[in-house]
This record gives C-alpha cells, sequence and structure tokens, in this order.
C-alpha cells in the first residue's frame, strides 16, 4: 500500500490476513479503508461493519462505515451509524464532516450549522473551512469560495496540517480551472489562468503534498492546457512510482486525457481514459465528467448523457464537489432539455451572476425554442 502502491496486492493481502486471523478487527478495518479507495463501497461497508462487530469500541470501523454508506447514496444510514458512534463516545471530527455532506444533499441548514458548531475553536478548525469552501464552490458562489479556501489553507498551514493545505491548495487549483470557462473545460491558454493557476498548484506542491496532491496538480495543469508543466509532473510521478495502481491506472491518465482534450483530441481522450473506469466511483467525478464532455466533442451525446448520469445519481461519491453542477449544465446542453438547464439553474440559484457557466447557460436556455 504505502511503498509500491500496488493496491490489488494489497488488497489480496487483507484478505488473507483476515482469513488467517478472522478475530482481528484490525485485517477488516484496513481491508474496508482500502477498498473505498477503489471505489468498492459494497465491499468496503460489508468489511467496516465486520470489524464493528468484531470490536464496536473502535471509532474507525464506524468511520470506515460511514465513509462506504455515503458513496452508496445511503444517507439515513449514514446518519445512524455517526449517531451509534457517538452514543458510544467515540466522537471525531470526520464524523461531522459526514453529517455536514449528508445534510448539504439534503439541503438541511440547521444541521449544516449545528456541524460547522462542532469545529469552533479546535484545533482544526480548518475542516470547517474548507466545508463551507466546498458548499459556496458547489453553489456556484465563487468570491465566497475563493475567500474561503484562502482561510482553509492558510489555517491548516499554521496548524502544522501541511498535508491538508496542500490537499486544499490542490483542490482549488481544480475548481480554477473548472470554472475559468463556461464550455466546461478552458479554451485557451489564457496569461491570466495560467498566473493564477500557476501560483495555486506551487502551493500544493510546496506545502508538502504527497503524490496524491501532486497528481491533482498535474490534472488541474492539464486541463488548463499547460502541458509542458503538466507533462514534467506526470513523468517525475510515474518514474518515483511506476507500480502505484492508483496513480498509474487513474490519475495520471485523467491528467493526460485532460491535456488531450483541451488539444481538441477527443478520440484520444476516450481511448486514455479506459483505465479509469475500474476506480471512478473514488474520483470525485473526473473521470466521468472528461468522458462525457469528449463524447460531446465527438457528437455523440448520448454516449455523454450516460456518463454524466453517471454523477447525477451518485452524488454521494462527492457531495461537495464542484463537479456535479458543472455535469447537470453539460447533461443540459447535450440533451437541449430545458428542463434540465431548470435543474442547473436551481443548483446555482445562489450563484455570482457574472459566473462564466451561468452567464453561457441563460443565454443557451433563451435561444431554446
Amino acid at each position: 500500500m504505502y511503498v509500491t502502491g500496488e493496491i490489488d496486492k494489497a488488497i489480496d493481502a487483507l484478505e488473507l490476513w483476515r482469513r488467517t486471523y478472522p478475530s482481528d478487527p484490525v485485517a477488516a478495518i484496513n481491508l474496508a479503508d482500502t477498498l473505498e479507495r477503489t471505489g468498492q463501497s459494497e465491499r468496503a461497508a460489508a468489511a467496516a461493519r465486520g470489524a464493528i462487530r468484531l470490536n464496536p469500541s473502535i471509532a474507525v470501523g464506524y468511520l470506515n462505515l460511514v465513509a462506504a454508506l455515503i458513496l452508496l447514496n445511503r444517507y439515513a444510514e449514514v446518519k445512524e451509524t455517526v449517531w451509534q458512534a457517538i452514543e458510544k463516545d467515540l466522537d471525531n471530527g470526520y464524523f461531522h464532516h459526514f453529517l455536514y455532506s449528508v445534510a448539504v444533499i439534503e439541503r438541511e441548514e440547521a444541521a449544516m450549522a449545528e456541524s460547522l458548531k462542532w469545529f469552533s475553536g479546535r484545533s482544526d478548525e480548518y475542516i470547517a473551512l474548507d466545508l463551507k469552501t466546498g458548499r459556496a464552490a458547489f453553489c456556484g458562489s465563487w468570491r465566497a469560495a475563493q475567500d474561503l479556501s484562502r482561510r482553509a489553507i492558510d489555517l491548516a498551514g499554521r496548524s502544522n496540517a501541511g498535508e491538508i493545505a496542500a490537499r486544499y491548495a490542490a483542490e482549488q487549483a481544480l475548481r480554477i480551472v473548472f470554472w475559468s470557462d463556461g464550455s466546461g473545460l478552458p479554451k485557451g491558454d489564457t496569461g491570466r489562468l495560467k498566473i493564477v493557476l500557476k501560483v495555486q498548484t506551487k502551493k500544493a506542491l510546496e506545502f508538502g503534498g504527497n503524490q496524491d496532491i501532486a497528481a491533482r496538480a498535474a490534472l488541474a495543469l492539464a486541463a488548463a492546457g499547460q502541458t509542458d508543466e503538466a507533462g514534467a509532473l506526470i513523468d517525475e510521478l510515474h518514474t518515483e512510482r511506476p507500480k502505484d495502481t492508483l496513480l498509474n491506472e487513474l490519475w495520471l491518465p485523467l491528467a493526460r486525457a485532460a491535456g488531450l482534450l483541451f488539444n481538441g483530441k477527443a478520440k484520444e481522450a476516450v481511448h486514455e481514459l479506459e483505465p479509469t473506469e475500474r476506480f471512478e466511483k473514488a474520483a470525485s467525478f473526473y473521470p466521468q465528467y472528461l468522458r462525457g464532455l469528449a463524447y460531446m466533442h465527438l457528437g455523440r451525446p448520448t454516449a455523454a448523457i450516460r456518463e454524466f448520469d453517471k454523477i447525477l445519481g451518485h452524488r454521494g461519491e462527492a457531495p461537495l464537489s464542484s463537479i456535479y453542477p458543472l455535469t447537470q449544465l453539460a447533461k443540459a446542453r447535450a440533451s437541449k432539455d430545458k428542463a434540465e438547464y431548470e435543474k442547473f439553474f436551481d443548483l446555482w440559484k445562489d450563484a455570482d451572476p457574472d459566473m462564466p457557466a451561468l452567464v453561457a447557460a441563460k443565454a443557451e436556455f433563451e435561444a431554446l425554442s
């Protein structure tokens, strides 16, 4: 898992561990966590339940179960499991992270506020700022998201949580890219985007990011057409970890596909995305979104809608992802259906009015007969 990154072999080893020592909850806990990383949510939930049965006093068993359940869109079970853990005095910040995510999905303002309040005054209060960033981004409130993101990154950095600050910076870099143009991806390597993105990705890497963070930075650079910078980072990552499964079969193909799509090579992008399919449930919607955009470029709207529906029907896989509302807009464009545009407008009813995607969507909506 940590040295070579060969996740399939790690799962095999954990399965052997669990069979050999069936009363050891650690094997089941580690297996659940590893399965979640690959998007195998049903198997992860079963392993987590097994760990809880073996030892109901370990918080991470419940955390793993909650993480699997939210991926499966089973929100009532998420809340039930969280409160079971809290009643056993196993409270943890991640539980409130999940409760907030479910509250956002269900549009429960009071529950959102309660979850954020839990972090107030704590050393990990940056988590609350990041959650607020995610919600603002999801709603198209770009200026608020920018401010909240800066504050979250700064607070995490000052709290000696460098890797978390790096992850926040990488996520913001991706938001910057995908929001910079109303069409779904940037259409040109603008000077302003290049400068802003360079600063943001540099921040992510300087905070001590690991290969996952570096791969996200590569994806952001590639999607913005900065193929030389992205290519250098991709080559470096592959050289350092040539056997890392998720890196080489998910994140690096994603980055390469984004670069191909930027350069108008949609067919090649679809081919590059093929190995990502088995892990796409753990990739925050990026494989499905890029594949859908590629199909749109190829004049295949039905295939594109199929990819977009994989996202729209599984919000729990990334509850606060700003890719989700952009996917709703992409589906509206593919279907040329006013009702689908209305769904996007509902998601972005509080968006900044000058957001490129919103401006473009309103013009397209009016043009429909």
